[in-house]
C-alpha cells in the first residue's frame, strides 16, 4: 500500500489446485478474496491519503497471454521500459470497493482458456 504494483501469479500443471488456492470456497477464501479484503481494509483505516486502485486479470495458457477483463485481448505482449514490465494493452479498471474487484473476476473466468469445473 506504499504505491507499488502487486501481482498474484499461480503457475502449475491442470488440476493441481491453482483455481482453488487463488479463489477458495465460502468456508476457507482464497487468495485473491483475502487479498481484496485486506487491502480495502487497510485503504478503510488510513484517513489521511488517497487511493487509486485499478485492477487487470490476465492469463497465461500455452505461452500466450489474454486480456481476461476484455475478450477482445488475445496473445498481448509483454514488455519493459524504464517504469518497469507491464502487459501491452491490458484493461485496467478503476475498482471502489471488494464487491467491485470480485465482480470484475468473477466475469473475467468467462474468458479463460480452462474454464472452472
Amino acid at each position: 500500500m506504499q504505491g507499488i504494483n502487486g501481482t498474484i501469479f499461480a503457475y502449475g500443471v491442470t488440476s493441481s489446485g491453482k483455481t482453488h488456492t487463488m479463489h477458495g470456497d465460502q468456508r476457507s477464501p482464497g487468495i485473491i478474496p483475502l487479498a481484496v479484503k485486506d487491502a480495502f481494509g487497510i485503504i478503510q483505516e488510513t484517513l489521511n491519503r488517497e487511493f487509486l486502485l485499478r485492477v487487470s486479470y490476465l492469463e497465461i495458457y500455452n505461452e500466450v497471454v489474454n486480456d481476461l477483463l476484455n475478450p477482445a485481448g488475445k496473445n498481448l505482449r509483454i514488455r519493459e521500459d524504464l517504469q518497469g514490465t507491464f502487459v501491452e494493452g491490458i484493461k485496467e479498471e478503476v475498482v471502489l470497493s471488494p464487491t467491485h474487484v470480485l465482480s470484475l473476476i468473477a466475469a473475467g473466468e468467462d474468458s479463460r482458456e480452462q474454464p472452472l469445473l
